[in-house]
Formats: C-alpha cells, sequence, structure tokens
C-alpha cells in the first residue's frame, strides 16, 4: 500500500507548476498569454515569457521536482517497477495538473528528470549520468527552443 501513497505524491508534487505560479505571480494565466499561446505551460513557455533566467529555473525545477520524489520513494520502496511508475506519475502530473484543467507543461524536463535519477539509481556514477544527460537534453532542447518553438 505504500507504493500507491508514492505514487499518488509524485502525481502531485509533478502538477505542481512554477510557470503558471510564476504568472499568477504577476497577474495573468502564462497558458494563455504570449505571441505563441498555446495552452500550455512548461519550462519552455517560461522562456519564452519571462526570459532565459526563468527558463533554466523552471526547467530545473521540473526536472529536480520528479528527481527528489523519485530518490525519496527509492528509501521506501525497492521495486524498480514501483520507482518506474513514481517517475511516470510525476511526468503525467506534470503535463496533466488537476487544478490547470489538465493542460500543463509538455514534460520533457520533467522525463528528464526521472531518467536521469532512473540511470543514476541503478547504474551509478552520477557524473558520467550527469555528462551524457547534460548533451542529450542540450541537443534536445535546442531544438525544442530553435526548430519547434523559435522566438
Amino acid at each position: 500500500m505504500l507504493w500507491l501513497l508514492f505514487i499518488l505524491l509524485s502525481y502531485l508534487v509533478g502538477s505542481i507548476n512554477p510557470t503558471y505560479l510564476v504568472g499568477r505571480l504577476q497577474g495573468f494565466d502564462a497558458r494563455f498569454v504570449g505571441r505563441r499561446a498555446w495552452g500550455s505551460c512548461g519550462a519552455m513557455k517560461a522562456w519564452h515569457l519571462f526570459g532565459w533566467p526563468v527558463g533554466v529555473f523552471v526547467f530545473l525545477f521540473d526536472a529536480l521536482k520528479i528527481f527528489f520524489v523519485a530518490w525519496l520513494a527509492s528509501i521506501f520502496v525497492t521495486s524498480p517497477w514501483i520507482l518506474l511508475f513514481c517517475i511516470l506519475a510525476g511526468a503525467i502530473g506534470h503535463i496533466f495538473p488537476f487544478y490547470l484543467q489538465f493542460s500543463g507543461g509538455y514534460g520533457i524536463a520533467s522525463a528528464w528528470g526521472g531518467v536521469l535519477f532512473f540511470i543514476w539509481h541503478f547504474f551509478g556514477q552520477l557524473e558520467q549520468v550527469l555528462f551524457f544527460s547534460f548533451i542529450a537534453m542540450t541537443t534536445l532542447v535546442c531544438f525544442e527552443m530553435f526548430v519547434l518553438f523559435p522566438l
């Protein structure tokens, strides 16, 4: 039964959306503002609306929230399947947060944080994992920023 609690916790922590919260602090709904008002609010939307420092902060926050929840679950749960479901629940929480009418971000940073934890937890060598995941994520983010959603 503990596994169910961690999956629910992963969804709830994954649904924390800093782009939406920063937009609300400035008095607007970040999902429907900006030149590209495509109805989502993730790290890329924060980059476009608030600039690169906020975009980088949101990216790291999204990745680390899933990393943290998976790390916390790994202390109490030993099954790799439960950890995988916690990571998936966190990414689903980011993509479909209940309080935003199931319209969150795309989940790229969240999935990256989950994959980073999963590889680190089962294969060790955090330095190598960080290096290769940094290369992969830099390529992916640059492709997303400059090809899919340019300014």
